[in-house]
Formats: structure tokens, C-alpha cells, sequence
């Protein structure tokens, strides 16, 4: 009785299994955005509210509120998304991804132009990118 090679079998459920959680993203299409880290999203039919994983963008009452709503509605309103649920202390939180030629990560681009703040360390170092060159909130500081 021959033995048949593992290997290939093992590779092929690892790639299914990694192409799966890759694809673990849902397509949604940005209708508004509530202010500066939540978007308005619509999907099957359903407008769903969706924040935005990993910063803290300020409130509309605060400076750079309505700045910070105004860019990330400039950036995506009426444009294709796919977002990842990640974990939001307490709350449900996601990365959220925009195609232009290029896959622009909405959290990351919002920090990075100073519209708000990072809160976990996978943005941090753009945050500080931002404070170096003084843009949005750290303009005047």
C-alpha cells in the first residue's frame, strides 16, 4: 500500500482556511458619515452605523469635530467599503477599507491627516507622523 504525500492536502485546507478569514470582510457601501470615526453604511437594504476600530476622532461639539466628520465624509461618502469586525472595547468596532487603485485603510488615513487620535498601538506611530508635521488637531500645538 502506497502512502499518499500529506503535504499537498495540508497546504490546500491552510490556504482555504486563510483565504476564508481574508475574506471574512463584508462589502458595504458608505452613505454618510455620523462624525468623525463612525460611518452610515447600507447594507442588504439596512443602514448600519459603523465605528471605526482603533481611534477616538472628537465629538462635533469639540474643535475639529465637524472638520474631522467633514474629511472622512469627503473621503468615502457614496463609495464601496469592506469592513472587519475587530474588538471595541465594549462596542462593536471596525477596519475599514476603501479600493482607490490601492487599498486605503479609512482609520489609519484619518489619523495620519490629524482628524483623530490613535487608541491602540497599530496606529500610533502615524499618529505621531501627524503631531510631528502638525496636522488637524496638533496644528496648534
Amino acid at each position: 500500500m502506497r502512502k499518499k504525500p500529506l503535504f499537498p492536502l495540508l497546504m490546500l485546507i491552510i490556504c482555504l482556511f486563510v483565504a476564508d478569514v481574508q475574506a471574512g470582510g463584508q462589502k458595504t457601501t458608505v452613505i454618510n458619515a455620523v462624525d468623525g470615526n463612525t460611518l452610515l453604511v447600507k447594507r442588504d437594504r439596512k443602514l448600519i452605523k459603523v465605528r471605526l476600530w482603533g481611534i477616538e476622532a472628537p465629538e462635533l461639539s469639540q474643535p475639529y469635530g465637524r472638520e474631522a466628520k467633514a474629511r472622512l465624509m469627503a473621503l468615502c461618502r457614496n463609495q464601496k467599503v469592506t469592513v472587519y469586525l475587530k474588538n471595541g472595547s465594549g462596542k462593536s468596532a471596525y477596519e475599514v477599507y476603501m479600493e482607490k487603485g490601492f487599498r486605503l485603510n479609512l482609520n489609519s488615513e484619518m489619523v495620519k491627516k490629524g482628524y483623530a487620535r490613535a487608541t491602540v498601538g497599530k496606529y500610533k506611530s502615524v499618529e505621531g507622523l501627524a503631531r510631528k508635521n502638525k496636522r488637524g488637531l496638533w496644528a496648534k500645538k
